[in-house]
């Protein structure tokens, strides 16, 4: 039975000037229970195939099914079968090898004492026990590659595949990568395995596929590719003896290869090892006049059988009642704990907000305070402070951009997206655990303000409402960030254009300054601002002086045209964002 089948997938790369394609017709079949080495150098279409068989892409054209599900039509029970090890370690360097086998244990819905359990397994398992609770960015390279192959495996999946699990790893920790896959091997799982190495792929397969250009160029077991580069000679048979000569021309310009009419056969000096072997293949395929051949894995029956092997998550939990909603939010709540678990191991983004929000604090109440006078008087701290508010939740955006990605180019979004969680969680749990971020910043912020002067005037009940109002624009603002960091390719990017989009949207406001003291052909824009319109309507909830005492439309419905700006950004990048999100695979 099969595993893995592919039929005819490609997939092209386009772009303005430029097509790459990156499949050109790649078929496979790997028979359950057994080991596909896929061979071939960089570029030649590995990754792109086991990231179509793990629904992360979707092909141009052909078909392919795992487990005897269509990747494209039934993605989400694909993804409840397999487990994935990318070429990087995509585990969250700033929780523990603990928490990080505990977060993916609760994507595959685990209870969390049975997650916690299958968390301690796996770290025996993988010798990681000493390290568990040490986070990870304190681990070696091995240990990281030994724990993102724990991860792929919380949830006892079927089939594994691992894209180049030994790249960047030293002699020692490969050999003991090649242990642990032959741990898994011999537990009866199917595994296809990317690499580079033909060393490798004899050690852990049963059956290669050379890849090429974007197609299966060779295919056999070891032995057999190995009989055909040999120590001394490569054969190759053609199909009709009409192609021989241009075959001999195209393989042998050097006049060392012999001709066989009667079986159609050539025979030429092996002296480049299986490199060349790949450059003859190539040759003869890109004329059209290969021969291809199959063969079957060798010793398929020695594994266990899949049908007697334990299995949990969500595959084996399909009868326990659990809505869509239920996942949606506990698999949100498991991001969202994730992301504010992490917010004390990176005291420098907290820092930097707090910090900034201080200096500007500092900047205007004692060096130009005194410059900026408002009308009708009053108190310019008490005007300022909810403006430094209303401009750090704008900034925080910037921190949630940075984060989505960071965790995009670390991999890690991939390795959520080949999960069988719910893909709302992603995006729902990190914004949610943005604005309880930012409610911490909020609360050091306001204490901060006390100290040099702010005060509130008006009750508890205008107060609370304030904050609301604060943090739903917060919930707005995250959901912003989100997308500019699914779209920007590098956390560099983010940061340049997060800050060319909020510094201007903020002092083009009245957060620092009424905004009848500006130029007039300015006024309006201040007016109209949302980062204008919270600060107004926070200053007229704490009883701090009003920026707007000519009655201008704005001053007349604060509160109404806060949450309608809020409305308008959720309006608009939610659904921008999770189409974005949505993107990823094509």
């Amino acid at each position: 039975m099969a595993a893995i089948e592919a039929e005819g997938l490609v997939k092209v790369y386009r772009s303005r000037k430029h097509e790459v394609r990156a499949l050109d017709g790649v078929d496979l079949e790997v028979p359950e229970g057994t080991v596909l080495g896929l061979l071939g150098p960089n570029g030649a279409g590995k990754t792109t195939t086991v990231r179509i068989l793990a629904t992360l892409l979707k092909p141009d054209a052909g078909r392919a099914s795992v487990g005897g599900l269509d990747v494209v039509r039934e993605a989400q029970g694909v993804r409840r079968q397999i487990g994935l090890s990318g070429q990087y370690a995509a585990v969250d360097e700033n929780l523990t090898g603990r928490e990080n086998l505990w977060m993916f244990g609760r994507l595959y819905q685990l209870p969390s004492d049975e997650a916690r359990r299958r968390a301690d397994e796996l770290l025996g398992q993988f010798m990681l026990d000493d390290a568990g609770d040490r986070v990870a960015k304190t681990y070696s390279g091995g240990m990281r590659r030994r724990l993102d192959l724990a991860s792929a495996l919380v949830g006892r999946p079927r089939l594994l595949f691992l894209d180049e699990p030994t790249t960047g790893l030293d002699p020692r920790s490969r050999l003991g990568m090649w242990e642990v896959i032959r741990s898994q091997v011999r537990e009866g799982n199917t595994l296809l395995l990317t690499t580079q190495y033909l060393e490798e792929a004899d050690e852990l397969a049963d059956e290669i596929a050379v890849v090429d250009h974007g197609r299966i160029i060779a295919r056999g077991t070891s032995d057999e590719l190995k009989a055909q580069v040999g120590g001394e000679r490569i054969e190759v048979v053609v199909r009709d003896r009409e192609t021989l000569a241009q075959a001999a021309e195209l393989v042998g310009r050097d006049g060392s290869t012999g001709v066989d009419d009667h079986s159609k056969r050539l025979t030429l000096a092996a002296h480049g090892g299986a490199q060349q072997l790949v450059e003859v293949v190539r040759s003869l395929g890109d004329a059209g006049i290969a021969r291809r051949r199959r063969a079957a894995a060798a010793d398929a029956g020695r594994r266990v059988p899949h049908a007697h092997r334990p299995r949990s998550g969500r595959a084996a939990r399909g009868g326990r009642g659990v809505s869509g909603l239920q996942a949606a939010l506990g698999d949100g709540m498991v991001i969202a704990w994730r992301t504010v678990k992490r917010v004390p191991r990176i005291p420098e983004l907290a820092v930097f907000a707090i910090l900034q929000s201080i200096m500007f604090v500092l900047l205007f109440a004692y060096v130009f305070g005194g410059a900026i006078p408002l009308p009708g008087g009053g108190s310019y701290r008490e005007y300022l402070m909810p403006g430094i508010f209303v401009q750090t939740l704008a900034f925080a955006s910037i921190t949630t951009a940075i984060g989505v990605a960071d965790d995009m180019t670390k991999g890690i979004i991939d390795r959520f997206r080949s999960l069988p969680m719910a893909r709302s969680g992603v995006l729902s749990g990190r914004t949610f655990a943005d604005v309880v971020y930012t409610t911490g910043i909020l609360i050091v912020l306001m204490l901060s303000g006390l100290v040099v002067g702010w005060r509130v005037r008006d009750g508890v009940g205008e107060f609370l409402l304030g904050v609301a109002l604060m943090l739903f624009f917060t919930y707005a603002m995250a959901w912003v960030g989100v997308l500019l960091g699914l779209l920007a390719p590098t956390v560099e990017t983010v940061q340049q254009l997060g800050f060319l989009i909020v510094f201007p949207v903020t002092f083009l406001s009245n957060a620092f300054v009424p905004s009848e003291t500006l130029p007039s052909v300015l006024e309006p824009i201040a007016e109209w601002n949302p980062i204008s319109t919270l600060t107004q309507a926070s200053r007229e909830l704490f009883g701090n002086p009003s920026p707007f005492p000519g009655g201008s439309f704005p001053s007349e419905h604060p509160y109404l045209m806060s949450v309608l700006w809020t409305i308008a950004i959720l309006g608009v990048f939610v659904p921008l964002a999770i189409s974005r999100y949505r993107a990823i695979d094509r």
